[in-house]
């Protein structure tokens, strides 16, 4: 991954004044931009070590994160400065509080891009904003009373162990919670409304969905790719591509369902670390049981019909893009996994799912 980083994410995506030129040139311009700097702020932040520190890792001609965050910050503060093209949906929608402006805030030291961070909407609604964000609540995972240095991003092994975020970071956060620290409250306040929203949700399976996949098997997750749609010229042949409008109706089935757990999910473990009520963990548990462990409800552990496009193919490689955010289900385990909702059987046979999904 982080040969990746270097190689790809930098040398082949980033320009030396820090965009993304192939981002620049698709139909929403600000919202791709973005939503590839928060997915390498993520890498950053998960991929790093001592001995190779992607957020300071910087290529010849300077190319590196502290780069990307820079191009982009005039426009996050001002976007009507933009010099680009309008991004032809949701663009007023966006910014909104990004991950990579606060971790980079953070990481370099910049007081200006801590400053707008927390100026943005914090709270946004809109369900394609929050498609495109790679972490709801980035706050609780960040030590505010310990910034991230420039040299190390490398952290002990803690008895919360997520994936996504350091662990010894978000037991810092909990135990500052614990002690009266008051500066959380208000990110603790919507993941209790959130987790609250959760418990009332669900379950959630792909046997739900009325799409009959074309394995015939009701267990077979199915999705129609999102930027293609009816050819006008030819109603009854191939669908088309329309780079950046998506398809109502490549929203729904099992791509909604996996969106509504993903996030039912997340946001009850993390409020079953935080505030410790097993009825947050008591549900998540039972979601996940249904989606990737019951018999009669479970996901095939594989990605074959994922994203098709009617009229050219059964599902593309492209499928496997909606499964990152299980990454977060995964989190939300580990979180929980103290809580007697969450049984050693439970883990093995989500372990088992993951194990064949990646065979």
């Amino acid at each position: 991954v982080r040969g990746q980083f270097k190689s790809v994410y930098l040398a082949e995506m980033m320009a030396v004044d820090g965009s993304f030129p192939a981002e620049l040139d698709r139909t929403k311009p600000y919202g791709y931009s973005l939503f590839v700097l928060d997915a390498m702020a993520m890498v950053a932040q998960l991929a790093s070590t001592e001995e190779d520190n992607l957020w300071t890792f910087e290529l010849p001609d300077g190319r590196g994160m502290r780069k990307g965050v820079a191009f982009l910050f005039p426009y996050l503060e001002d976007k009507s400065a933009w010099p680009y093209g309008r991004d032809v949906l949701y663009w007023d929608d966006w910014p909104v509080r990004h991950p990579s402006l606060l971790l980079a805030g953070l990481r370099f030291g910049e007081a200006d891009w801590l400053s707008l961070w927390e100026a943005l909407e914090a709270d946004p609604a809109t369900p394609e904003v929050l498609r495109n964000l790679p972490v709801r609540h980035p706050l609780l995972w960040v030590d505010l009373d310990r910034p991230l240095s420039r040299e190390t991003t490398a952290l002990p092994q803690t008895s919360a162990q997520p994936f996504l975020f350091s662990g010894a970071d978000i037991e810092r956060v909990k135990a500052a919670v614990q002690a009266g620290d008051r500066q959380y409250d208000a990110a603790l306040a919507v993941l209790r409304r959130d987790a609250e929203e959760a418990l009332g949700k669900g379950p959630f399976s792909v046997t739900f969905d009325e799409t009959t996949p074309p394995s015939g098997d009701p267990h077979d997750y199915v999705s129609m790719a999102p930027y293609w749609w009816p050819d006008p010229e030819d109603p009854d042949g191939p669908y088309i591509r329309r780079d950046g409008l998506v398809n109502p109706a490549a929203s729904g089935g099992d791509k909604a369902a996996r969106g509504d757990l993903y996030q039912s999910v997340a946001a009850l473990g993390t409020a079953y670390y935080f505030f410790g009520e097993d009825r947050y963990a008591a549900k998540a548990a039972s979601l996940i049981r249904t989606w990737f462990i019951d018999p009669a409800t479970r996901m095939n552990p594989h990605m074959q019909y994922g994203q098709y496009v009617p009229g050219r193919n059964e599902g593309r490689p492209f499928g496997i893009i909606e499964t990152r955010v299980f990454q977060q289900i995964l989190d939300a385990v580990q979180l929980m996994k103290d809580s007697e909702a969450w049984t050693s059987t439970d883990h093995l046979a989500l372990q088992r799912w993951f194990s064949d999904y990646l065979d």
